[in-house]
């Protein structure tokens, strides 16, 4: 062998041709070839309360109304000031 050359060596696990998820795989392909819609994952269930929750944030933000994420600040009733600034 010369210094320059360089052998491929086949790698990784054996793939068996008449296996359940090689036949799985090419009903995919298939599908995605003829243009039909492959489906992924857990489907969506529209009447779940967190569905209808995200459906009243989009009609929100739609409306131009602010949507408010996350904790709201911690504001002192007597000063007005966040309590980290209060000394």
């Amino acid at each position: 062998m010369k210094k320059n050359e360089t052998t491929t060596v086949k790698r990784g696990r054996p793939i068996t041709t008449n296996s359940k998820r090689q036949e799985v795989l090419a009903a995919r392909n298939a599908k995605h070839e003829q243009g039909i819609e492959i489906k992924r994952g857990r489907p969506v269930t529209l009447l779940s309360k967190r569905q209808t929750v995200l459906a009243a944030r989009a009609t929100k933000r739609e409306q131009g109304i602010e949507v408010k994420r996350g904790r709201p600040k911690n504001i002192t009733v007597n000063t007005g000031q966040p309590a980290h600034q209060i000394s």
